[in-house]
């Protein structure tokens, strides 16, 4: 079969590779430690926003506490407003709003026409996979929540099962994109085994880890007073009990609970859309729908292994400046040599390997 003319199927998916492979390029990785993530906002595209004391009489800003078939639903104060997107904004800007973002709106009458939106100073965001690998956008980053402070992963001691790469990847994300991790092991009732790697990333990396039950409130009042003043977001596997810990912490039970699959003993999908609560006032939680992949594709290959702080200091041993503590034998790699004598804890490592396989 000949390969040449424009509107060739291999010749499609071959520009359609490079250029998701551009667009990753360009998206430079953001690898500060965990400690330095209020620092250096990123830069995003503003929509000429005026400054508050300029806004005109019937002009607000908000932020969008939920996202529904084109209507936004924007928090101002105490008051809930609906809104729609404005004539003149960009449709780009429309598909792109997420929980957490602050807009402009206007009202007319009793409905708020969105103007634009505010410079984003953090976000959350995981890569949108697809069914076709000819697509392009298979490769897309999808922001789940903008101007987050803090990104609570929640884990379960059991029921589903603790998963440590899952973890790693949470911690990446948050990293990227500038938000301070928190991991709360939820279901702590459950059971008195521990997994080791949570001892090493309080001590060794400094994340506030948290043992927390919905049945008991272990750890509720640790937890609120860690997100107070701020804006969080839940996130972790389906069943871990995001929802259930949301209900705690917002003293009521608005949000469905479902209960663990039995055969499987795995989570089932309970939130199935992002939503926005005051908890207090000042205090805003996000909660997420879980989900059961989570792809780091958009990380360099070259630049994954800066996402392990724990590197830093054992890969100045390694011979080769471009070390990617993979492949490279052990004589001439620091980082290889820490994980045998355990510094580096071997868990971690194994995490770094199998997502460095995943990268291109």
């Amino acid at each position: 079969m000949s390969r040449k003319g424009p509107n060739n199927l291999y010749n499609r998916h071959q520009n359609k590779r490079a250029l998701a492979k551009k667009e990753r390029a360009k998206a430079k990785s953001r690898c500060e430690t965990f400690e330095n993530t209020d620092v250096n906002p990123i830069s995003w595209k503003s929509f000429d926003i005026p400054p508050e004391e300029l806004l005109g009489e019937s002009e607000r800003i908000g932020i969008v506490a939920e996202v529904r078939s084109g209507t936004f639903s924007c928090l101002t104060g105490k008051e809930l407003v609906i809104c729609k997107l404005g004539k003149k904004i960009p449709f780009e800007l429309g598909k792109s709003l997420v929980i957490g973002d602050e807009v402009i709106y206007e009202m007319v009458g009793e409905i708020g026409f969105i103007r634009g939106r505010m410079a984003r100073r953090s976000y959350l965001a995981r890569i949108r996979g697809d069914s076709t690998r000819f697509s392009a956008a298979s490769n897309e980053e999808h922001v789940i929540a903008a101007n987050v402070d803090i990104g609570v992963i929640v884990a379960t001691a059991a029921y589903p099962n603790f998963h440590a790469g899952l973890v790693d990847r949470y911690l990446i994300l948050c990293q990227n994109g500038r938000v301070k991790p928190l991991i709360c092991l939820n279901k702590v009732d459950l059971t008195d085994v521990r997994d080791p790697i949570l001892s090493y990333y309080a001590t060794e990396l400094g994340i506030n880890v948290i043992e927390a039950s919905t049945v008991t409130e272990q750890g509720i009042t640790q937890l609120k007073e860690c997100l107070s003043g701020t804006v969080s977001v839940l996130v972790g596997n389906s069943g871990v009990g995001k929802s259930s810990l949301i209900n705690v912490l917002l003293g009521d039970t608005m949000i469905r609970v479902r209960e663990v699959s039995k055969k499987h003993k795995e989570g089932r999908h309970t939130t199935t859309t992002s939503q926005l609560y005051e908890w207090n006032p000042g205090s805003y939680l996000i909660d997420t729908p879980g989900v059961r992949s989570l792809g780091i594709e958009s990380v360099e290959k070259t630049a994954l292994r800066y996402f392990f702080p724990e590197f830093q200091e054992p890969s100045k041993n390694c011979k080769f400046g471009d070390c990617l503590h993979d492949n490279e034998p052990e004589a001439t790699c620091g980082v290889k040599q820490a994980v045998k004598v355990g510094i580096i804890n071997d868990q971690r490592y194994t995490s770094y390997i199998r997502m460095l396989s995943e990268l291109v």
